[in-house]
């Protein structure tokens, strides 16, 4: 588990775990999500503004994710536009799926 960032890191994260509690107690819908992904951009922000990057616990992950769209081949249907979701998925049975996900994006966003 060292290895993995889990949502004990962000509720136990000393800048921001207290906010972190506080959408898992009132039950934030798709908390586990925002839990997980908020830590992970905070981590992201932190190693933009300090040098030791060794004070960042999951350095070598962040490393690895593409942060830029379409970095590696990677596409992925949130930053898709409304249009292509209906034309790409409209019938098929991802549709449903799709839509869930961009609106717990669109929910963790807001948040």
């Amino acid at each position: 588990r060292e290895c993995c960032v889990t949502q004990d890191d962000a509720l136990s994260d000393i800048p921001c775990g207290e906010i972190f509690q506080m959408a898992k107690i009132k039950r934030v819908p798709s908390y586990q999500m925002l839990l997980l992904s908020g830590f992970i951009a905070k981590e992201y922000l932190l190693s933009k503004r300090i040098k030791d990057k060794t004070a960042i616990k999951h350095w070598a992950y962040l490393q690895s994710i593409p942060w830029v769209q379409n970095q590696l081949g990677q596409d992925h249907v949130i930053f898709w536009s409304q249009e292509k979701v209906e034309r790409l998925l409209g019938e098929s049975l991802a549709y449903n799926d799709a839509l869930l996900i961009r609106k717990t994006v669109d929910n963790a966003i807001r948040l």
